[in-house]
């Protein structure tokens, strides 16, 4: 069989060249082969008798030859492949080789996946390196020109490649939080987008906010808006953990998910996290957010509910948070809808007696541990205004302003009942 396959090559004339040894048996599976001046011809009765030389040969040699992990070759090298490569078959894989890479064998499992990739004509490339294994959960990888193929028994053979890769990397490929790929990269998202799926977790491209994870509470969370079609858009930075009380957040294009134990994983945006950022965000008063910003209010605006109070916006009033005693009033008179419309700024405390007040579109409330918390309107707080407010003689409001029939109005205040 040696002596057939040598005259089929052109004996001497061919490539092979002259003869160097005589036929020499005993190897594995009971082969055989024989030398030549330009390589080699091995026969077993499981294989067929096959020449290997160059680049390939060197290779195989490298690996234990017969004795190695791809055993015997099982066909002729063949050549013209990209870039001037060329392959040869073997019983338990395939040596690839090219002028830029060397040669490399590709075997089981990683060489199912490479094959779902088209090979060396896809966008991995030619192997660059060797399989290697004793990964997290018995798995194994191999790189390429174009990225890298991970295996493990539990997600299969699935290839990575830039922007998504790095990320992966940066996490600490399979040994990190999200564990092996489980699916191929996916493109034509918005915005020229691609997105790969992992054990727990994805990781999302653009172009314009480059490559971030998505994972546990706030991945879902964003997943149910939506992904990156939904109000947040991509994501535009790492999840960063340690806050308040143990909590997480995240930021996206047109907001932040804050997550905590107590309270799920919700979105922030616009102007209202503008609001809930200066006001200390989850460290601050209002804590972390307990539901999704809610809108078609009064005037085209929205809210949201945190765990300490709310948030409210109108295009004409801008953002501003309520909540205890001030925040009850406005919500007994109507909130938006009430006599006092929107609020117009922020709490402010530190008054008289240890008080606060909050501006409304129509009027103000004020409030003490003592008095409680009441609103003053119209001309009632004009007057109220002119004769010094709460730092006056009239001290705060105790209670409602009870007008009558007519439009006439009185309020009772420390000092006094006031009718203007």
């Amino acid at each position: 069989m040696i002596d057939a396959k040598y005259a089929s090559s052109g004996g001497a004339a061919g490539w092979l060249g002259q003869a160097r040894s005589d036929v020499n048996c005993g190897l594995r599976d009971g082969g055989c082969f024989r030398a030549y001046a330009n390589g080699q011809i091995h026969w077993s009765s499981s294989s067929g008798a096959f020449a290997t030389g160059g680049g390939i040969r060197s290779a195989w040699v490298r690996s234990g030859s017969e004795n190695g992990p791809v055993g015997y070759p099982v066909s002729d090298e063949r050549c013209g492949l990209p870039a001037q490569g060329c392959y040869q078959d073997f019983q338990s894989g395939k040596i690839y080789w090219s002028p830029a890479t060397d040669a490399r064998s590709v075997r089981s499992p990683i060489l199912a996946g490479w094959a779902r990739h088209s090979y060396e004509r896809g966008f991995l490339g030619y192997p660059t390196e060797e399989m290697g294994c004793g990964l997290q959960g018995a798995g194994c990888y191999q790189d390429f020109q174009g990225g890298k193929i991970h295996w493990s028994g539990v997600t299969g053979a699935w290839a990575t490649r830039g922007s998504i890769l790095q990320a992966w990397a940066a996490n600490g490929y399979e040994r990190g939080s999200l564990g092996y790929p489980t699916g191929p990269e996916g493109c034509g998202l918005p915005g020229e987008g691609c997105y790969q799926e992992f054990q727990r977790g994805k990781v999302h491209w653009s172009a314009a906010t480059g490559a971030h994870i998505t994972k546990g509470a706030i991945g879902a969370a964003w997943a149910r808006s939506g992904s990156e079609r939904g109000a947040l858009g991509y994501p535009t930075s790492a999840e960063e953990c340690g806050l308040a009380n143990a909590g997480c957040s995240q930021t996206f294009v047109y907001g932040t998910f804050f997550w905590s134990a107590r309270t799920d994983a919700r979105s922030v945006r616009g102007e209202i996290l503008a609001e809930y950022q200066r006001l200390g965000g989850p460290a601050g008063k209002l804590g972390y957010p307990v539901q999704e910003q809610g809108c078609g209010l009064q005037g085209d605006g929205c809210y949201q509910d945190f765990q300490g109070g709310k948030i409210h916006w109108s295009a004409a009033t801008g953002a501003h948070a309520t909540w205890g005693g001030i925040q009850q009033a406005w919500a007994a008179s109507g909130w938006e809808r009430g006599p006092l419309g929107y609020p117009t700024g922020p709490e402010a405390c530190g008054l008289a007696q240890q008080g606060c007040s909050q501006t409304y579109e129509k009027g103000t409330v004020y409030w003490t541990a003592l008095t409680g918390a009441h609103a003053v309107s119209g001309a009632l707080l004009t007057a109220y205004v002119g004769a010094g407010g709460h730092a006056g003689s009239w001290g705060y409001p105790v209670a409602p302003a009870i007008c009558a029939p007519g439009g006439a109005c009185s309020q009772q205040f420390q000092g006094g009942t006031l009718t203007p």
